[in-house]
């Protein structure tokens, strides 16, 4: 009876994270989403986001490579978005890329901005839907 009202905890949990992105979604498509722009060190983020995905990516026997290098710079962003973002891209990535595919998360500093990467050889979005 506690794991089913668990499972039911976390279930509520992960529609109410889906619910407010579709918010964050309608908002940003209006232009009235507010960023809380902040400094902060790109590397623990970026590596909190992989752990998280890493249970998954096992699971579906696909390769996950990460490349950050130690010394990534600082950036100004709103870590909650970023967060989002690079969650639903490898979230993505998980889902459209075949058992035993290649899934890579990479990031590299490219002038005074930070490049990050999803790259996965899944199915992809056909050009003519891509905007």
């Amino acid at each position: 009876m506690l794991r089913l009202a668990q499972n039911i905890l976390d279930g509520c949990h992960s529609l109410e994270v889906k619910l407010d992105e579709l918010f964050d979604l309608a908002k940003g498509e209006a232009g009235t989403l507010k960023l809380k722009l902040e400094p902060l060190e790109p590397l623990p983020l970026l590596q909190n986001v992989a752990s998280r995905f890493s249970p998954v990516i096992q699971s579906k026997e696909q390769s996950f490579t990460l490349d950050f290098p130690p010394s990534l710079p600082r950036i100004k962003a709103d870590r909650e978005r970023l967060e989002q973002v690079l969650a639903n891209l490898l979230s993505n990535a998980t889902k459209f890329t075949p058992r035993g595919g290649n899934i890579a998360f990479k990031a590299r500093k490219k002038g005074s901005d930070l490049v990050i990467q999803v790259q996965d050889n899944g199915i992809g979005i056909p050009e003519e839907e891509q905007k």
